[in-house]
């Protein structure tokens, strides 16, 4: 019995000694006789690690292109309703400067632009902080107003009206979407994109 137990002291001592070391050492067997453990230690977490920074830099990506996209789909239907208040705000002096084709194109789409707007400034809620879609959502939020009031309200002859209130909103949009996607997207990019080719030639 008292064999038993010094045996199983032995192994414990020897285990203590490999987790302090570094080295793997058995009972009954001299330190520089076992395998170096500490190399391997090195090198499994230095595949942790980068196995780790490569799926957070592939969720950056995804992110930075999440981003990229929703706000450019945003952009392109805030410029077609700045487009169609142009084409109406001119046409009263017949110098809209479109076809007909692109005019009948402007009328028709730019009701569905405004419903699907709604829908990328909620999205963008998922991708932005609260603080960088501050300017985007006051600008929408009054566009908004703007555009209910010209579609509502508006008659033959004081449409003009509302049209060139509702035209400096989609503007402030239009640049508000603009800032953001230079600031959060593109810059990013090129700031990222700079780092690297640091790194490298280091």
């Amino acid at each position: 019995m008292l064999i038993g137990y010094l045996q199983v002291r032995a192994c414990l001592a020897g285990w203590r000694d490999s987790l302090k070391w570094g080295i793997c050492v058995r009972p009954g067997m001299e330190p520089d006789q076992g395998g170096i453990m500490l190399p391997v230690l090195l090198a499994i977490l230095g595949a942790a690690a980068g196995a780790y920074f490569a799926i957070f830099k592939t969720k950056q990506e995804k992110l930075w292109l999440e981003r990229y996209e929703k706000t450019s789909h945003a952009l392109i239907r805030a410029n077609l309703i700045s487009r169609f208040l142009h084409s109406e705000l001119n046409g009263e002096y017949e110098t809209h400067g479109l076809t007909p084709p692109e005019k009948k194109s402007l009328d028709t789409n730019w009701p569905m632009a405004r419903y699907e707007l709604e829908q990328d400034i909620v999205l963008l809620q998922l991708l932005f902080t609260e603080s960088d879609l501050k300017e985007v959502r006051s600008a929408w939020g009054e566009l908004q107003i703007d555009l209910f009031y010209l579609i509502e309200e508006s008659s033959g002859h004081d449409r003009p009206e509302y049209i060139a209130k509702a035209l400096p909103k989609s503007e402030w949009l239009e640049g508000a979407l603009i800032e953001i996607a230079r600031r959060r997207c593109v810059e990013n990019v090129f700031s990222h994109l700079l780092k690297t080719l640091k790194s490298s030639a280091q």
